[in-house]
């Protein structure tokens, strides 16, 4: 399968070379002509066409599919264009900086987005469990201090939607309501589709603690923290006090050592993105079936933009 790239940065080049690890060819690429990553991306994918002008890759070059990692506002531009051809497009997080440049694609499905933590290993196996048991989720969402508001808008927009995707992964078709924040911490109520509250969102800036994920059902607790790490529990150990520590202890623990209580992301290429690309690849052998449930559609994009919106107007 030939597939095409727009953009020659980082992310181009961690797609890139699983594409290439799943036996497809890098053939083509179009950026800027000044840039360096562009010549050190035709120098590790020598058999890669380049081409300067965006629009004439998508209309022209011979290609099965195309990965976007340009910045949301180049994107957003192009959007039009693929949807128009036809192309299997998978696009790079967010996609687009309004809501009505996704609004145009809303039923287009050939084209995806890069959420990819939706293919951590730690990922998969809390939807799995999640998904078969009721509970409440804790997602901490954490940022550095910035000096002013608007760069803090501007890092929930380029990072933090990773865990806004999540949460929609999660909690299908849920709404964030603003419960309380104090500059730097900032408290969402998370309501499913039945208006009934199924977890909170807490944003901080500049906590020192790994951004995480807790869930509580009735027989269990899953921690994913950091997010590549899932940490299963059914059971305290309880230490009893002694002269040397006249503390009782609980520790977390598992009943049954047949319970796979730790399960840590895959590391050999950028984790979830082997996964991802294996789907996408499905989904485009399959044409315009609807084979896979895991990568991010349109809606789902469109849903994270609008959630980060939200977000945003309620920094202080």
């Amino acid at each position: 399968m030939n597939i095409g790239f727009i953009g020659a940065g980082y992310m181009a080049h961690e797609h890139a070379k699983v594409f290439e690890f799943l036996g497809c060819n890098v053939a083509a690429i179009a950026s800027r002509n000044s840039e360096v990553s562009s010549e050190r991306f035709s120098g590790n994918f020598k058999s890669a066409r380049r081409y300067i002008d965006k629009f004439e890759l998508i209309e022209k070059a011979n290609i099965d599919a195309l990965i976007i990692t340009t910045p949301p506002e180049v994107t957003e531009t192009l959007l039009d264009s693929i949807n128009q051809r036809g192309l299997f497009s998978l696009v790079e997080k967010p996609g687009a900086l309004n809501l009505e440049s996704l609004e145009r694609i809303i039923n287009n499905p050939r084209i995806f987005f890069g959420y990819n933590r939706r293919f951590y290993e730690s990922v998969a196996a809390l939807k799995m469990k999640v998904d078969k048991n009721d509970g409440y989720f804790q997602f901490h969402l954490v940022e550095p201090c910035f000096d002013n508001v608007n760069e803090r808008r501007d890092c929930l927009l380029n990072n933090s939607v990773h865990m806004f995707d999540l949460i929609q992964f999660f909690i299908p078709n849920c709404e964030l309501h603003y419960l309380s924040g104090d500059y730097l911490r900032y408290l969402f109520d998370i309501r499913d589709e039945n208006k009934k509250s199924r977890g909170t969102l807490k944003v901080s800036f500049g906590a020192f603690r790994n951004q995480s994920i807790h869930w509580d059902g009735d027989k269990s607790s899953i921690t994913l923290e950091p997010i590549e790490e899932f940490h299963f529990t059914n059971a305290f150990h309880t230490i009893e006090p002694s002269d040397l520590n006249p503390i009782r202890r609980y520790i977390p623990t598992v009943k049954d050592e047949s319970e796979n209580n730790l399960i840590i992301s895959d590391c050999v290429f950028k984790p979830g993105l082997l996964n991802q690309a294996r789907e996408f690849l499905a989904q485009c052998i399959s044409k315009d079936e609807d084979c896979v449930n895991v990568l991010s559609k349109p809606k789902h994009a469109h849903w994270v933009l609008a959630a980060t919106r939200e977000v945003q107007k309620n920094l202080l």
